[in-house]
């Protein structure tokens, strides 16, 4: 079980809203809000994609997340430190953002 919720279903590696990427990386240097965020590691479903085999072994946790949110109160040396990470359906925008 991954302590990162993604919601956009049409990323090709989101099974169940756990994202299978092994790591993502989330954008946003100058954000200041969750709206300038967004997870870079999105990839688009194609049919191709959709018949990969996920590895189990590549579940993203919030240790997995490099986080260019510099301004987020979780951004620690680039590295996210939340609990709980959630991304988006309709942005891939980190709703877990937090300015400091």
């Amino acid at each position: 079980m991954s302590n990162l919720k993604c919601a956009a279903k049409n990323c090709r590696y989101n099974v169940n809203r756990d994202c299978y990427a092994g790591g993502i990386r989330v954008d946003g240097e100058n954000a200041t809000t969750t709206c300038n965020t967004w997870c870079a590691s999105f990839e688009a479903k194609t049919q191709s994609s959709m018949e990969n085999t996920l590895n189990a072994t590549d579940i993203v946790s919030t240790q997995n997340i490099e986080c260019k949110a510099v301004k987020c109160y979780y951004n620690k040396a680039q590295l996210c430190s939340a609990n709980l990470v959630e991304i988006n359906a309709s942005n891939t925008s980190c709703e877990t953002f937090k300015c400091h």
